[in-house]
């Protein structure tokens, strides 16, 4: 059975790892970086550009899914729809809940001042009762 098992020689070299390849492979793509990119600056500006592209594709995935939402569920919820303001009333509408806001308002401020005269009026006739004497 040992027989059936061949080992193979040690002249023989292995292929290389995933490591070493993709160290190789670093190495030369930083080998065509500097050459292409000879000055600190211009690396400087590929690093802003990669950055630059990296947040444009955040963003873009962020607004996709958005809209996504938006078109699938969040157009029907009410609390979505008057942040980004969709549930606007009409102007005639908004006009007349206005005027039955403040004939609203003003009525309860008649309400008020009228209770207030009234309970001053009656504080002030039984001040004038007390004063004058029963008998006159």
């Amino acid at each position: 059975m040992a027989d059936a098992v061949q080992q193979q020689p040690h002249d023989q070299q292995q292929p290389p790892g995933l490591g070493a390849l993709l160290g190789q492979g670093l190495a030369s793509l930083d080998g065509l970086a500097g050459a292409r990119l000879g000055t600190a600056a211009a690396q400087h500006a590929a690093a802003v550009a990669a950055l630059a592209a990296a947040l444009a594709l955040v963003l873009a995935t962020i607004a996709a899914g958005w809209l996504t939402l938006w078109h699938t569920t969040l157009k029907d919820v009410g609390f979505f729809r008057e942040v980004m303001g969709l549930n606007r009333p009409k102007p005639d509408v908004k006009a007349a809940r206005q005027a039955t806001i403040a004939a609203e308002i003003e009525r309860i401020k008649r309400q008020h001042s009228r209770g207030a005269a009234r309970s001053r009026h009656q504080a002030a006739a039984a001040a004038a009762a007390a004063a004058t004497p029963a008998g006159s």
